[in-house]
């Protein structure tokens, strides 16, 4: 019986280089013999979710249409009544989880939000996002009024 550190010492070609493509992904699964795709993703609170789909499921359409899921159960996400949610996985963040018996490939999912049937430009990672843009919006605002103000005052004083 081999422990997890026996495994990582002897994974053969040591770490796995990252992927970029839809076909980049399937080409690391197939050479490996991925058994189990893993798809991740932080829900609003901050907390890592997962759930996992067979290898045959990893086809070009999941990258381009996403896969759906129940949100209902997760926190900060839908009620029950529009529970439907979509996952789109990110070809770049793909890996192969070297601590696991059976071969799993990693990837990490961008969480749209559905807005009337169409994909928004909000997602879970999104919203950190237009948060941080947001906020340097109200950063560089403040700047420009501070900024008149001590003109103002330069001014009065010269």
């Amino acid at each position: 019986m081999s422990t997890t550190l026996d495994r990582l010492v002897s994974a053969p070609g040591g770490v796995t280089p990252a992927t970029s493509t839809v076909a980049d992904v399937i080409e690391l699964a197939r050479e490996t013999g991925v058994q189990i795709v893993d798809l991740r993703f932080v829900d609003l609170p901050g907390q890592a979710q997962h759930f996992s789909i067979p290898v045959r499921e990893l086809t070009d359409n999941l990258f381009i249409d996403g896969i759906g899921f129940d949100g209902s159960s997760i926190r900060g996400f839908q009620h029950i009544h529009e529970s439907d949610m979509l996952l789109m996985p990110d070809p770049a963040t793909a890996y192969l989880d070297p601590t696991l018996r059976v071969p799993t490939l990693i990837v990490v999912c961008m969480l749209p939000a559905i807005i009337a049937g169409s994909v928004g430009a909000m997602a879970v990672g999104g919203v950190h996002a237009l948060a941080f843009g947001l906020l340097w919006g109200v950063v560089l605002g403040l700047l420009a009024v501070l900024f008149g103000l001590f003109l103002g005052w330069l001014s009065h004083r010269v």
